[in-house]
């Protein structure tokens, strides 16, 4: 008999083929009713798979809803406990299943790191015990999971076996470097920190992380500290068969710290048979009071500030500690550009590249020095920081806080596809993390991918409901897409949040006004956003670009490119400037979905060669996709711009 049992409508019959070839390819047995036997009476086969099966997945539809068939199913499981819910198309469920927790799986398209089916896959998990936990099991029954030809290594928070709470951070701090080693020095992609260290207890099983993370490998283990003392052990298994490849325990002094580290990294390497580059030894010895505070820094929320202060204390007791040098020039770069407040960035920079300059010449090499250096370039050098950051991921590829960092480059210019393709892979190496998928939501969007971009704001939605970028990318959308109940939709969400708790509440509602405001042509609105950029002309001499987009959308094209005329962009060409402090957008620059009536208008490529896009694209011959969207020659104009006179920016 099979494992699962789907329940659907027939109008999603595609939907229901998808989940169950997904399930089956996780090794599971599944039925449907297209195997429903020619000989046999309808009602007695369903009854009969029903009792049998140890999970029932249920898709609800609007269609399913009103199936008494589906509401029959559902209810036999959900009173044998066995129930799993998902929906398609966002209908109201019906009572009491609307009591129950249910998976929001529109737009799914097959993806293993949609958080929809991750829920849906941990549910079926649950309730159907995996088989081969041990080699010797496995020799008697075969693997619960088919694995992907392409290896992924999940690196989990490694336990601490002691009662101390003070000894988290530690443990935390050291799985992290174990996962930062194993990342840097191999082909194999490692699965983030947020997603895997999210695991916890009998979460952490092989089977258990393969269907949470759609891991093909595990390393885990235990870290205990006594003193100047530290016994690190570590486990490699293969998740679908649970076989052990590879163990050891390692009795050390805290100062030999990243001998153990590579250590385990070269065993985890032997063992999957990767090709590993030669080890990126450490310091022979450090402070382990040095090696501490690097951990303090790196562990838990903390302000900028304090993560500075931290590892400039380490590097002060251990000189010769390069890891700790290449975390402070990126905690540096990023208090210099995004977090100075009223500080001058002169010495905030020099600060940064001094710890930049340090760490490579302790023979550090990896993402972490790069990224640092990216962060610190003029926000108009696109191709300096693409190249930095290119130099970064060679270094670190499967680190996704840089793959969403180009994520961001390649917007800013214009490259929505390559953008997107960033943000997708950042998501898959860890869906636990909440900034790729904000850029998979805004990225999807702006290509005019409106179900993907949609599901991803409903998921930035109901995993972090406190965030409000599911409304500053969706309102927008919704607004510049005529979808008026969704906007109505999105605003109901926001007026139920509690603003204290809400992470930027004044740029939610500001988006709704807007989006209103393109619903009603509200030239009272459009009024109050041109003298908000006059004001921000008469102040720091350039506006927010995005109020530019805004007046374009309300119809006033003219008047934004009268501001943007008188506007001076000098700043950014130097490093320091606010246009990174302030969180400077250009996402919406180059989208036709959203920019149309400034894109269109033969005004357009004077405004990119002004803010560098123009030599950007001319130089690199790569070109946004508003090139073929408008009804002038954009490339000719654009290589006329490139070797005409200079474009002044101010």
């Amino acid at each position: 008999m099979s494992d699962v049992f789907i329940s659907y409508a027939r109008s999603t019959e595609s939907q229901a083929r998808q989940v169950a070839e997904a399930l089956r390819a996780l090794g599971y047995g599944v039925w449907r009713d297209d195997e429903l036997p020619a000989h046999r009476a309808y009602s007695e086969v369903i009854e009969e798979r029903l009792e049998a099966a140890k999970a029932v997945v249920v898709l609800w539809s609007a269609e399913a809803v009103k199936s008494q068939w589906v509401r029959s199913e559902a209810e036999r499981a959900r009173g044998a406990a066995k129930l799993v819910q998902l929906v398609l198309d966002g209908a109201r469920l019906p009572m009491p299943f609307d009591q129950i927790q249910c998976a929001d799986l529109a737009g799914w398209s097959g993806d293993a790191g949609h958080f929809g089916w991750r829920k849906v896959v941990n549910s079926v998990a649950d309730l159907i015990e995996p088989r081969a936990a041990t080699a010797e099991s496995a020799a008697a029954s075969p693997p619960r999971r088919l694995a992907p030809s392409e290896p992924l290594l999940a690196v989990l928070a490694f336990d601490n076996p002691s009662a101390d709470p003070e000894m988290v951070y530690f443990s935390d701090g050291v799985s992290q470097e174990i996962l930062d080693t194993v990342a840097r020095r191999s082909g194999v992609k490692v699965i983030g920190r947020a997603s895997s260290f999210a695991l916890q207890g009998e979460a952490k099983t092989p089977g258990r992380v393969a269907a949470a993370l759609a891991a093909t490998h595990v390393l885990a283990g235990s870290v205990r500290r006594a003193g100047p003392r530290v016994r690190i052990s570590a486990e490699l298994c293969e998740c679908g068969e649970g076989r052990t490849l590879w163990s050891d325990r390692f009795d050390r002094d805290l100062s030999d710290i990243f001998a153990v580290q590579d250590e385990i990294a070269g065993a985890v390497a032997h063992a999957l048979k990767a090709v590993f580059a030669q080890p990126e030894r450490g310091p022979s010895a450090i402070d382990p009071r040095a090696y501490d505070l690097f951990l303090q820094s790196r562990v838990g929320q903390m302000p900028l500030a304090d993560r500075v202060r931290l590892a400039e204390q380490a590097v002060a007791l251990a000189p010769g500690f390069g890891q700790a040098w290449g975390w402070l020039g990126l905690m540096r770069a990023r208090h210099a550009v995004v977090d100075r407040g009223a500080a001058p960035f002169a010495p905030l920079e020099a600060g940064a590249r001094e710890a930049i300059v340090r760490a490579e010449a302790l023979g550090l090499s990896s993402g972490i020095t790069r990224a640092a250096a990216s962060l610190l370039e003029p926000y108009a050098a696109y191709a300096r920081r693409e190249g930095l950051l290119d130099e970064a991921l060679s270094a670190s590829p499967s680190d996704p806080d840089l793959l969403v960092e180009k994520s961001l480059l390649l917007s800013s210019v214009g490259l929505f596809g390559d953008a997107l393709a960033a943000a997708r892979l950042a998501r898959s190496l860890d869906p636990a993390l909440p900034e790729p998928v904000k850029r998979c939501a805004i990225l999807a969007l702006l290509i005019g991918d409106w179900a993907e971009g949609q599901a991803a704001c409903d998921e930035l939605l109901a995993r972090w409901p406190d965030d409000t970028a599911g409304i500053t990318f969706g309102a927008p959308a919704a607004a510049h897409a005529g979808d008026w109940e969704r906007l109505d939709e999105l605003a109901r969400f926001a007026a139920q949040q509690d603003p204290r708790r809400t992470y930027k509440p004044a740029r939610a509602a500001t988006v709704l006004m807007f989006g209103q405001a393109m619903r009603t042509n509200d030239a009272g609105f459009a009024n109050l956003v041109q003298s908000v950029v006059e004001g921000e002309l008469a102040r720091d001499g350039a506006p927010a670009m995005e109020k530019l987009y805004v007046l374009a959308a309300l119809g006033r094209v003219d008047a934004a490119y009268d501001l943007a005329e008188r506007a001076s962009f000098a700043g950014m060409f130097e490093p320091g400037d606010f246009y990174m402090s302030r969180g400077f957008n250009m996402d919406f620059l180059c989208s036709a979905s959203h920019n149309a009536a400034m894109i269109e208008d033969p005004r357009f490529p004077r405004l990119c060669a002004r803010i560098g896009l123009i030599d950007y694209w001319v130089s690199k011959d790569r070109w946004p996709a508003c090139a073929d969207a408008v009804g002038y020659d954009f490339r000719k104009e654009a290589r006329r711009l490139a070797t005409a006179a200079p474009v002044e920016a101010g």
